[in-house]
């Protein structure tokens, strides 16, 4: 075989591999799934997300985590994260979008809608807040990990009144 063969037999292969790619796509596949994109991999890019929330490297975690969801849009954890980074960097009706497709994904999940109602303090939206902080308290389970949540919740509760000040 030439090389100028051996460019067309692989100029073939590709070609018929996009194809297939994007059916894959066009099926509702992720583009991590598309490209074949380990879910472990996923997972540590999460991971990395949330150790530079931690670090209060919030920009770039915004942009790690807008990313993420890009390549995984139908994992409510991303978009949760990615919400709490927009909110950290003040881009609140940004974190709203992004709590909100959390909610689609993962409905009546604490943190976020606790994180939600903080954002729609932020955003003036003091009814909305009260009814998702009200929400946090009503729904939680009595367990260490909605635990702080609840509190937060109790804690923003005076400013989500319709008359409060900031």
């Amino acid at each position: 075989m030439t090389q100028k063969e051996d460019l067309k037999s692989l100029e073939k292969k590709l070609k018929a591999k996009l194809t297939e790619l994007h059916a894959l796509h066009k099926k509702g596949a992720s583009l991590a799934q598309t490209l074949m994109i380990y879910p472990e991999e996923l997972e540590a890019t999460y991971a990395l997300g949330l150790q530079m929330l931690s670090a209060k490297k919030n920009k770039e975690a915004a942009q790690l985590l807008s990313g993420l969801c890009l390549m995984e849009p139908y994992d409510g954890r991303f978009w949760r994260v990615l919400g709490l980074a927009l909110q950290k960097i003040e881009r609140p009706a940004l974190a709203l979008a992004a709590f909100e497709m959390a909610l689609v994904l993962i409905p009546d999940d604490i943190p976020t809608l606790a994180y939600r109602g903080e954002t729609f303090i932020l955003l003036g939206r003091r009814a909305e807040a009260r009814v998702d902080l009200e929400r946090v308290v009503a729904k939680a389970k009595p367990n260490a990990e909605d635990a702080p949540f609840v509190q937060r919740a109790k804690g923003l509760m005076p400013y989500a009144q319709a008359n409060a000040t900031r």
